[in-house]
């Protein structure tokens, strides 16, 4: 039988269990921080802020050049997806990728159709990790967390990063402390 990742790893009391194919190197290897799984895929934040991504690669939630997206047979081998600065949270959601980098970079990945990757009107696919612009008073930095829905995202942001000049205005354009 072919071993195939799952939706999301088992738990078993307070402690992670990964189930990887005799042989493998995978998780063990890779000095894991945290495991966070979607649909079909994985992602693994490594020690020094680095991210891992395994499962399957259709609309690129891999987040890996090296992945076949018109594929849809799943990678099991842990590859590393770059961001050319660590990254300290990670999510996975349905189809969808996010990372917050440890400077409070927000990144997305994967599935755009539905507006979950926070692009706007643009709904296309992201094949590796788009650093989100600041707009419309979203800031580009600052990011705390993240989680993904279906078809949706949410975002936890420092308040002192509510606009560029790190305070938030009031009703009137006044700004308060950071």
């Amino acid at each position: 039988m072919a071993y195939a990742p799952r939706a999301s790893p088992l738990l078993s009391g307070a402690f992670l269990r990964f189930t990887l194919p005799p042989g493998s190197s995978g998780v063990a290897a890779l000095n894991a921080r945290s495991i966070s799984s979607g649909e079909h895929h994985t992602l693994v934040l490594a020690a020094g802020g680095v991210v891992y991504s395994c499962g399957r690669p259709t609309y690129g939630r891999l987040g890996r050049r090296d992945a076949d997206v018109s594929s849809d047979e799943p990678e099991h081998e842990p590859k590393r997806v770059e961001f050319g600065e660590p990254i300290a949270f990670v999510n996975a959601g349905v189809a969808v990728s996010a990372a917050v980098a440890e400077g409070g970079a927000l990144y997305v990945w994967g599935y755009g159709d539905t507006g979950q990757l926070g692009k706007g009107a643009d709904d296309t696919d992201e094949i590796v990790p788009l650093r989100l612009p600041s707009s419309r008073g979203f800031p580009a930095a600052g990011g705390l967390s993240v989680s993904l829905g279906g078809q949706h995202a949410a975002w936890l942001i420092s308040r002192s990063h509510d606009t560029e000049e790190g305070a938030r205005p009031d009703k009137k354009g006044r700004k308060d402390a950071a």
